[in-house]
């Protein structure tokens, strides 16, 4: 079963993903809080990460940047999603995400976008 871990602050935006892909047969877990991430992303080991870029005082694109450096996770896939097409980190460097989704998006287009994320 593949693993997928959102994470967003907004409560409201992680349900909503998580109800899209419940059924799906996805095992899913929920980062509401960036400082947790590196904890619950060595615990859970997910196959994709999807992430918001406003993370309150923490930045998505900067996460991800730090989690493709590494060579033993940067196999992970991250799909970074963003109102106001902001994917790059606080020092303006790219983020080195595998995909972006700029908010608002359709779920479909994120549903096909997870599917293609994880194929074998």
């Amino acid at each position: 079963m593949k693993r997928i871990l959102v994470v967003d602050d907004n409560v409201e935006n992680a349900e909503v993903v998580l109800l899209l892909f419940e059924d799906a047969g996805y095992d899913l877990r929920t980062c509401l809080d960036a400082t947790l991430f590196e904890s619950l992303f060595e615990d859970f080991c997910p196959d994709l990460v999807l992430m918001d870029v406003m993370l309150g005082t923490c930045n998505g694109a900067d996460i991800c940047r730090a989690l493709k450096s590494d060579p033993l996770r940067a196999a992970t896939k991250v799909v970074l999603m963003s109102a106001g097409n902001r994917f790059t980190g606080t020092d303006g460097q790219p983020s080195l995400a595998d995909a972006v989704l700029e908010k608002p998006f359709d779920l479909e287009t994120m549903e096909k976008l997870v599917r293609k994320m994880l194929e074998d």
